[in-house]
């Protein structure tokens, strides 16, 4: 039973990236911050999960949301100074 779920939570990941870069596409809007929150989310939640004294799933998933806010925030504020295809 865990094989499934393996899948149906990677199913569930690829629709919401997806579903995102559809309709960014669909307003003419190209993004591909999201792409890179995406892995550094991933990583870090990997690597606590991993080391030495792993975490449990949801002290993990904590951290990593934000570490994400965070890469946001610092990638974010300088951008807002430039526009058109710099600002992407």
């Amino acid at each position: 039973m865990d094989f499934l779920f393996s899948y149906l939570a990677l199913a569930a990941i690829y629709v919401m990236l997806a579903v995102h870069q559809f309709a960014g596409r669909y307003r003419w809007h190209l993004s591909v911050s999201q792409a890179a929150v995406f892995g550094v989310g991933a990583y870090v939640v990997a690597h606590f999960l991993m080391a030495a004294e792993p975490l449990s799933f949801l002290p993990a998933l904590a951290i990593a949301m934000v570490c994400c806010v965070s890469l946001n925030i610092l990638v974010t504020l300088p951008s807002l100074r430039v526009s058109g295809d710099y600002f992407v």
